[in-house]
């Protein structure tokens, strides 16, 4: 009988603490406060030779950014803004969202290219260095303090000793331009490694030849599982150059070739 009354007893409390709960809600704590990071995003914009051609540079943004010529004073926010034949490299400051599209012509040629971060390694592969062909690295130091450079070339036969490579001084907002193609005579396609063991480099690759004229920009490191797409279809040759740059370790490389058909191992 007593628990029977002990069990009642139970019930009724519970009932009660419903009932408050309903009649008076206990108070509830305030929502954290939402602090809205601002994401930054800084750009860089390749340039040609305004005494030979001229360049046109095209940036927009979803929100307000600022761009000008590497050195100067930025020109007021905007969230468009269209620069006519700067005489150097144009840094762009804006949101996650900032793109931006580099043009140059020079008499019967044109090359374009986009607006990239600047980086601290980059990588190109089948670089045309044969006596019809003309490739020139083009580097810039982004940052105000002096950066150091230095320049790897592979062929089929490995690394090559090329002097002069190494710890190449590059003062802050200064460019320097490589001629690979003066520095190795060969006729197959070499690939080449910049590394900045100091600063921040805006690197692009100025191939002109029988192909026509391009900037390349830098794959950024090298990876185990790289995918390459939109490969142009039709008549003609496609090459794809691998290009292993350790020293000592040997690669063993697996290939598919992927198609609105199916997959497939070419090799």
């Amino acid at each position: 009988m007593r628990r029977r009354w002990i069990g009642l007893l139970g019930l009724l409390l519970l009932g009660l603490v419903i009932v408050a709960g309903v009649l008076w809600p206990w108070p509830t704590l305030p929502a954290p406060e939402k602090i809205d990071v601002p994401v930054t995003r800084l750009l860089v914009c390749p340039v040609g030779d305004p005494a030979l051609g001229k360049t046109q540079v095209r940036v927009t943004d979803q929100e307000p950014f600022v761009a000008g010529v590497l050195g100067e004073v930025a020109g007021e926010p905007s969230i468009a803004v269209d620069l006519e034949n700067p005489a150097k490299p144009v840094v762009v400051k804006g949101s996650s969202s900032v793109v931006g599209l580099s043009t140059y012509t020079e008499s019967n040629l044109s090359m374009t290219a986009p607006c990239a971060a600047p980086v601290t390694s980059g990588t190109w592969s089948a670089v045309p260095v044969d006596d019809a062909s003309a490739s020139t690295l083009i580097m810039t130091n982004v940052d105000q303090a002096s950066g150091v450079i230095d320049i790897f070339l592979y062929d089929q036969s490995g690394q090559l000793a090329v002097p002069g490579l190494s710890d190449i001084p590059v003062a802050g907002g200064q460019t320097v331009t490589l001629a690979i193609d003066h520095l190795v005579d060969s006729a197959n396609p070499v690939a080449v490694v910049m590394r900045a063991s100091k600063g921040r480099v805006a690197a692009v690759l100025r191939t002109i030849g029988s192909g026509g004229a391009q900037w390349v920009m830098p794959q950024r490191t090298a990876d185990q599982d790289l995918v390459i797409s939109g490969i142009p279809a039709g008549s003609g040759g496609r090459s794809l150059v691998l290009t292993n740059t350790s020293q000592t370790a040997p690669a063993t490389v697996e290939v598919e070739v992927m198609s609105t058909e199916g997959s497939f191992a070419p090799m």
